[in-house]
């Protein structure tokens, strides 16, 4: 990537984003779906079993870690296993704060404890610490061969600037690897954007290979995208923010061939704009507004929802990759992708609560999978795409129940079965 490259970039950016640039497309005529538009499901689906899905979920529950008598809400509860079907429950004894992700063959769970990073069994046999002592370290992400895992760990430098480092380690607990080794000296040693640090932040992903890692990093007020090694070979930054610019978050594509990301200035965060660049720093796109944007599996196209203070008026866009041939899609909110690009699940907002609806990329098919008037949370489609988790209030008006529903909204399944509150399924991958 060249400096000329960068320098493009950078302008573009400062421009977008100092100037308020309005960009307008062309709105496709496709029909716009709504919550009156479903022809499947509804309140039928309470009544019938989903089938017998494969594969393991996680979940939470207030089960072990009651709220306490008079208050409402969530404990801190704790992580539950079980078969999709419901069956085999275990309590591998995680804090449900301190799990960080299914391993991607969805053998193992990784978490958080006594700020180590431990890897153990799904049902919290095995425990592995492997960071062993190396700082606060905090989950960031597991490797695609589900080899390694990537974490970041703070510590206080010489001159009182606080450095967050990057750092790889094999799931056997070997092969430690810094891959930033950032200096307190690179930070903001007056302090002038907050506390003095110089930060490899939450956000940070594995190119599809394994070979590299893409982070935001924190450097003199300004943060920018950075790709570095996975072998521990060096950092190069991806973008060149103006000053003062803060990237909120960034989604490398499942090809790893680009990067959404969303960029505002740290004076007025409500002024981000969301950009496309390919991953080598070229090509740097505004697409978008401020909102949710996901990637579909095969990277050609792009979900998009914009943020909006009025819930019952959000929309649902899809886009080419480049941020051409904008349709509107749905009134809804939250879309996620099926496992086979085909679907998308959303919620539609209605008379307070919220219901889940599926339909095609095109408009077509629209069903609704859950009734409205159980403020119904979609968390995630099962690997297969036949089924969604979903928790809910649908068995009770004091506790929420996790369920897996069947895709087409033909049945469903209460899996967690219990009057303490359930909520947060996660499907095992690939399974």
């Amino acid at each position: 990537m060249t400096r000329a490259t960068l320098a493009l970039a950078g302008a573009l950016v400062a421009s977008a984003i100092a100037a308020g640039v309005l960009l307008f497309y062309v709105i496709s005529l496709s029909p716009e779906v709504g919550c009156d538009d479903a022809t499947t499901g509804g309140p039928a689906v309470a009544d019938e079993p989903a089938g017998a899905p494969a594969g393991r979920i996680i979940f939470f529950s207030d089960r072990d870690d009651p709220v306490p008598e008079g208050e409402w809400g969530f404990g801190a509860g704790e992580a539950y296993v079980a078969n999709a079907d419901g069956s085999g429950l275990t309590r591998p004894g995680i804090p449900a704060l301190a799990f960080g992700a299914w391993s991607p063959d969805g053998r193992h769970i990784a978490f958080l404890k006594n700020s180590d990073i431990y890897v153990a069994n799904a049902d919290g046999s095995g425990e592995t610490n492997v960071t062993n002592g190396v700082g606060l370290g905090e989950m960031r992400g597991w490797s695609p061969d589900a080899k390694r895992i990537a974490f970041h760990s703070g510590r206080p430098g010489p001159s009182g600037v606080y450095v967050i480092d990057i750092y790889v380690v094999n799931a056997d607990a070997t092969g430690l690897v810094n891959l930033t080794s950032f200096t307190d000296a690179e930070g903001d040693p007056e302090g002038a954007n907050g506390p003095p640090f110089i930060s490899a932040s939450t956000f940070l992903s594995w190119s599809p290979d394994g070979t590299r890692i893409a982070f935001i990093g924190f450097r003199d007020g300004t943060s920018d995208i950075y790709v570095a090694g996975a072998d521990g070979s060096g950092v190069t930054k991806l973008t060149m923010s103006p000053a003062s610019t803060g990237i909120d978050w960034f989604a490398l594509s499942p090809d790893g061939s680009r990067l959404l990301f969303s960029a505002h200035p740290i004076s007025d965060d409500f002024k981000a704009e969301t950009f496309v660049i390919n991953s080598d720093g070229s090509g740097l796109t505004r697409i978008a507004e401020r909102g949710y944007v996901d990637w579909s599996p095969d990277s050609s196209r792009i979900v998009f929802s914009p943020e909006t203070g009025q819930v019952d008026e959000a929309e649902i866009f899809v886009m080419d990759a480049d941020g051409s041939n904008r349709a509107r899609l749905a009134y809804g909110r939250s879309p996620a992708w099926s496992p086979d690009g085909k679907r998308i699940a959303f919620h539609c907002p209605r008379d307070g609560n919220v219901g889940i609806y599926i339909t095609n990329v095109d408009g077509s098919n629209v069903t609704g999978v859950t009734p409205d008037q159980y403020d119904d949370q979609f968390s995630d489609w099962s690997p297969d795409g036949n089924y969604i988790a979903v928790d809910s209030y649908r068995d009770g008006s004091d506790n929420r129940e996790v369920y897996i529903v069947a895709a087409d909204g033909s049945g469903r399944t209460n899996v967690s079965n219990h009057p303490a509150s359930d909520w947060g399924p996660q499907f095992a991958p690939g399974r």
